[in-house]
């Protein structure tokens, strides 16, 4: 999403009559670093001042029901619409705690968050990565393909650290696994895939959790992750399997993160990531994927 000075700039060089304004003000907002221009309003785009006005496409194509349900109840005041009669079949993989209709489930693990130096494009930058997590990440992954026949192109893993991308790129490359697609949440905005494994990274001990936290220490030590258009990025990539892993104690501090984490238990979709069969080591007798890439999709 651009900025509002960005959005007038070809509206008023071009002398437009007429503008229409098409994008989502629920996902990725402008990117403000300076924090007195956010809070000067810089970070609210054209689009978003004047989504009052707006008219909203309700039908989306890509999302299996079950894992459209949160997001549009959080984010879309429950209007979201599945437009095809498969979205709301059962999926074919039968792997999920609360069976085929729902497709998804939270994977809880007690990590260790660690910092890293990161090169970006604007030099480097102290990022968070949490090497536990990103283990039985990669193990569930590795799962999908060699267990349940499932493309490598067709799953993405996503953090919205950097630090946490780059660890689990390195855990794939140790286990001689190429071709896995790795990204940041800000990198995927407008892309889909049948699977997503969504890595949240921040993680401390359950006895040094705030009884109630306040609004300075959830912006300390969740970070990112309070960050609703992001998260909405993350939860809606997905056609046909979203797995979510993190630490529940931590994020059900967020307000946002307790909804979802009490609602996933509601549906039997909250389980521990040890004894979650995908995000257990690798089953196979060999940690290396098989390279068959005519092997047909499976969802």
């Amino acid at each position: 999403m651009c900025t509002e000075p960005e959005s007038m700039i070809p509206i008023t060089t071009h002398h437009a009559r007429n503008i229409v304004l098409i994008g989502d003000h629920k996902q990725l907002q402008p990117i403000i670093l300076e924090e007195k221009a956010k809070h000067l309003g810089l970070q609210t785009s054209l689009f978003e001042r004047y989504s009052e006005k707006s008219s909203m496409l309700e039908t989306q194509y890509r999302m299996h029901t079950g894992i459209m349900e949160f997001p549009s109840d959080m984010f879309y005041d429950g209007k979201l619409k599945c437009g095809s009669e498969k979205q709301q079949e059962p999926v074919k993989l039968d792997i999920w705690p609360n069976g085929k209709d729902h497709p998804m489930v939270f994977c809880h693990v007690e990590g260790t968050e660690d910092g890293l130096t990161v090169a970006t494009e604007d030099g480097s930058e102290m990022s968070k990565f949490n090497q536990i997590e990103a283990e039985f990440v990669v193990n569930a992954a590795i799962n999908l393909v060699n267990n349940y026949g499932v493309n490598k192109k067709d799953i993405v893993i996503l953090s919205q650290y950097r630090a946490q991308c780059a660890t689990i790129k390195r855990l794939f490359e140790e286990k001689k696994v190429k071709d896995m697609i790795v990204l940041t949440v800000m990198a995927s905005q407008g892309s889909e895939w049948d699977f997503v494994i969504f890595s949240t990274v921040r993680s401390q001990p359950q006895d040094t959790i705030e009884e109630y936290p306040s609004k300075k220490w959830m912006r300390l030590n969740l970070g990112f992750t309070t960050n609703g258009h992001q998260i909405n990025v993350a939860l809606t990539r997905a056609r046909w399997g979203h797995i979510i892993i993190g630490n529940k104690h931590l994020l059900g501090c967020g307000p946002f993160w307790n909804t979802l984490i009490k609602g996933y238990g509601n549906k039997s979709l909250v389980t521990d990531a040890n004894s979650f069969h995908l995000t257990r080591h690798p089953q196979t007798r060999n940690t290396e994927i098989e390279e068959d890439e005519n092997q047909p999709p499976k969802n």
